[in-house]
């Protein structure tokens, strides 16, 4: 074939490419690699059109092999990219994002593409970096002014992600998805009222959309309350948003609603109180409308087959390196008995990492990529699994759409999210001996099964301490230090009181409490409460406490061999954070609450032998703090009992055992 012949069709397989005939285009593509089988052009558009047709995985391949004929073009270097993001390669796809930027730096959809990759992957400044470079180029770019100000929302600048929300609304965006996000970045503000006037503008713009009034039913709980009478007010605030949602839906006569955009309400569990009737409300009428729709898919059933095994599926979008991963799945995936159990990963995250890695390798099977409610539904069922375990509901809407299906004969969950999900989906929700009061089957909507001990089988991270600055930190060397390391809305407004007196009866140490990593105004809202607060028992908290900015993890490692106590936090217990301070020796002041979420630390310590660190009233927590800080040489030996005693509480085979007992006999 002539170069001539071969330009014509190759303007001709272009035509027929943009025309949207890919089929005709790709057999011109393959008629100019048969005569020319390294073909630039041939082979990049080929890998094009395999793309647009939604096989990433063969087009990136064909463009790979374009790029080794031309290394430096930089549209075959974005396309790659973008093919590789597609596959959730991430970093693979910065490597080419970056390279085509080198050799064509003026390509403002490269720099938004690369944002998209970097917000992704958790590197937020990088990515709102490169959103901005894209805008400066070219202003009007689509899509990239709403993704810059979803950037800034996730790392806590949810002012500046206001304006800009504000002026994609003038722009013309979609008002409904615009006005949800204005709605968010307003809570983030702790401006709820107008929040909720965001979200009713949504549903104004469109009547039919289900996620503005989930949202705004959502809001009615308070992530850090003012005080107690807000916390009351909002438990029947949200029963009264239930029952507007389920008038709503009972009204729909067209089946037009979108049933599938359902918040969780994440904020309840951080109320100490028991809320199972509430989250059965909202668990019933979730799995209602997801039985709905359901109902309204044709979707085909597999070939049933038997296995010698039982079948595992795990799902989780956290299948990464991820406090609930470590907490809880990990242990599943190492220790469990393959030659009665196939285990199959379902990961619905974007992350992938060495943690993921380690997952593949130990399942039978794992699925991950990008697909929507009805594939992950195909997916799961292709497995027929005889058991389906959610590890942390309430952390993502996908895996609780799924969780609101009856998608496996036995259906558990976890404490990822520490809280009865209210699902009649649920059959049985795995906790811990260790953690669990007696009576505590009153709090759950599903089974309670006890495993054994901390009820997992924890492995500690590998973590290199760095020394802390304290002095940069403006802490003072040679007073007590006191970690208070939980998340704002961890701290209720009733444990307030206790926080202050601990203050005042340890007047010669200091209470260090950590501003969060992405959202300031969390962090702010708690600070001026606890201020407040002290201020009312005639204490001065810049005197007694301090807020520090979040710290890396080898930076925390470092300041927990550093700090003299942690102090639990009461209501809302924390368990990495726990069995992050055994690790470097430190004495955990555990607070015993009434309910699982408020056991975690003090279940760690009794697990550790050492009772004497778990207080069960707001008295003694303050006692216990107040002895423990007038005597450091006790603090000194139980620094040596909590080192020696660290070891006996990793890796608890015993656990994943009873694991498999419990799922054993919901088969008997």
């Amino acid at each position: 074939m002539t170069p001539e012949p071969i330009a014509a069709q190759l303007a001709t397989a272009v035509a027929r490419q943009n025309s949207g005939d890919l089929s005709a285009a790709q057999a011109l593509y393959w008629q100019i690699l048969a005569a020319i089988p390294t073909h630039f052009d041939a082979l990049h558009l080929l890998g094009v059109s395999k793309c647009q047709q939604g096989q990433q995985a063969e087009g990136s391949w064909f463009i790979a092999r374009a790029l080794e004929q031309r290394p430096d073009d930089p549209g075959a270097h974005y396309n790659l990219a973008m093919a590789l993001a597609e596959q959730h390669r991430h970093d693979d796809a910065l490597t080419h994002f970056d390279r085509a930027l080198a050799l064509r730096p003026d390509h403002a959809p490269s720099w938004f593409s690369r944002g998209d990759a970097l917000q992704i992957t958790g590197q937020l400044p990088d990515a709102i970096a490169s959103y901005q470079r894209a805008l400066a180029l070219q202003p009007g770019l689509t899509g990239a002014l709403s993704n810059l100000a979803m950037a800034l929302l996730a790392a806590g600048r949810a002012a500046e992600a206001l304006a800009l929300f504000q002026q994609a609304l003038e722009r013309g965006a979609d008002p409904v998805t615009v006005q949800v996000n204005i709605g968010r970045a307003l809570q983030d503000l702790g401006r709820t009222a107008d929040a909720c006037n965001s979200y009713a503008a949504a549903c104004a713009a469109d009547p039919d959309a289900a996620q503005p009034r989930w949202l705004w039913a959502m809001a009615t709980l308070p992530d850090v309350a003012t005080g107690t009478a807000e916390v009351a007010a909002s438990r029947p605030a949200f029963a009264a948003a239930l029952a507007q949602l389920q008038a709503w839906y009972a009204a729909d006569r067209t089946g037009k609603r979108d049933r599938l955009e359902l918040a969780w309400p994440f904020f309840l569990a951080y109320q100490n109180r028991n809320n199972r009737a509430l989250m059965e409300t909202f668990g019933s009428l979730r799995a209602n409308l997801l039985g709905q729709w359901w109902q309204g898919q044709a979707l085909p059933a597999p070939a049933q087959t038997k296995s010698p095994r039982l079948r595992v599926g795990i799902v989780s979008a956290h299948l990464h390196s991820h406090s609930v991963w470590h907490a809880i799945t990990r242990g599943w995936f190492a220790h469990l008995d393959p030659a009665r159990f196939a285990l199959h990963g379902f990961h619905l995250g974007r992350k992938s990492d060495a943690e993921t890695a380690f997952a593949r390798a130990r399942a039978a099977s794992f699925t991950w990529g990008e697909r929507g409610l009805a594939g992950w539904v195909q997916a799961i069922q292709a497995v027929q699994p005889d058991v389906l375990i959610y590890p942390g509901l309430g952390m993502d809407n996908l895996s609780a759409n799924l969780a609101s299906l009856r998608l496996a004969p036995v259906q558990l969950t976890s404490w990822g999210h520490p809280e009865t999900t209210g699902l009649p989906t649920m059959d049985g929700f795995l906790s811990a001996a260790a953690f669990e009061p007696a009576g505590a089957e009153a709090a759950y909507s599903e089974r309670l099964i006890r495993l054994p001990g901390l009820g997992v089988a924890y492995v500690p991270q590998p973590v290199i301490p760095v020394p802390p600055d304290l002095a940069a930190l403006g802490i003072d060397p040679a007073r007590p230090i006191l970690l208070c390391p939980g998340a704002p809305f961890k701290y209720a407004p009733e444990d307030d009181a206790t926080l202050a007196a601990i203050a005042a009866q340890c007047s010669q140490a200091q209470l260090i409490f950590f501003h969060t990593k992405t959202n300031a105004p969390l962090s702010a809202r708690l600070e001026q409460r606890l201020i407040a607060s002290f201020a009312a028992h005639g204490l001065d908290f810049a005197a007694h406490a301090t807020f520090i900015p979040h710290q890396s993890m080898p930076a925390f490692h470092g300041l927990m061999q550093r700090a003299d106590l942690m102090l639990d936090t009461p209501g809302f217990s924390g368990f990495n954070t726990a069995m992050q301070a055994i690790g470097n020796g430190l004495p955990v002041l555990a607070y015993e609450g009434p309910f699982m979420r408020g056991r975690l630390a003090s279940g760690v310590m009794r697990q550790l032998g050492l009772p004497e660190l778990v207080a069960s009233t707001p008295a003694e927590y303050v006692a216990l703090a107040a002895r423990l800080v007038a005597n450091p040489e006790h603090r000194q030996r139980l620094r040596a009992r909590v080192t020696e005693g660290a070891a006996g509480l990793y890796d608890d085979l015993a656990a994943v055992r009873g694991l498999e007992e419990a799922i054993k006999q919901f088969f008997l």
